[in-house]
């Protein structure tokens, strides 16, 4: 009860399975793969999931809880013929997550293990627990997979992928266009340098911005 928790939808069944209940958990591409990630968890009754319409039937199947749909501000939406809301929420989960956030007025936001790049010392893209094709051993793949080298949080230019840089830049215009007071709560020497955030060793970032106790 210190913080809203909106979790990415790769890492709810390793945050449930350590007891650690997101109060939403989101959801934006239409993949069918993304419906394993709520695939037999049985605690979903206090977690509200975040999505658009688009996504995979059986993610409304196996997810259990309530469910909110969300709209991008893009013709894919316009057309409904229903009063909604329609934001900007980027290409990705943690984007979506991020905008919902933003729209609950959250201030400031932490980002919390999104460091958009490889492990340095096993090139591993996921944490383990994780339900995600790791794609460590990709050189080259179609639709953005392919790695490159971007500044990170040591300096230094660290391996990432176009698609995750993609995701960096879209970080980076919210916070710019929507004026958000963000934290990356990640290892100073680890991650993808997110530009107008401020890094912050996560122990620090709990210390100073989760010690309350809110009625959430």
């Amino acid at each position: 009860n210190s913080a809203i928790i909106v979790a990415c939808d790769s890492a709810f069944s390793l945050l449930v399975n350590n007891g650690i209940i997101p109060h939403f958990v989101a959801t934006i591409e239409r993949k069918d793969i993304l419906a394993n990630f709520y695939k037999g968890i049985s605690e979903t009754s206090k977690t509200v999931l975040l999505c658009p319409p688009l996504v995979d039937p059986k993610v409304f199947e196996y997810f259990g809880g309530k469910k909110i749909n969300v709209f991008n501000n893009n013709k894919t939406f316009t057309w409904l013929p229903f009063t909604k809301e329609q934001y900007y929420l980027g290409a990705t989960c943690s984007t979506l997550a991020f905008t919902a956030l933003y729209i609950m007025g959250c201030d400031p936001i932490v980002l919390v293990g999104n460091d958009l790049s490889y492990n340095p010392e096993d090139g591993e893209s996921h944490s383990p627990g994780v339900i995600e094709n790791n794609d460590a051993n990709f050189n080259l793949e179609p639709n953005g997979y392919k790695k490159v080298r971007a500044l990170g949080n040591n300096g230094q230019m660290i391996w990432t992928k176009l698609t995750w840089s993609q995701f960096r830049r879209e970080y980076e215009l919210m916070i710019f266009n929507r004026k958000i007071n963000a934290i990356n709560a990640i290892p100073l020497n680890r991650g993808l340098k997110i530009q107008g955030t401020q890094v912050m060793e996560p122990a620090e970032a709990f210390s100073k911005y989760f010690s309350g106790n809110f009625d959430i």
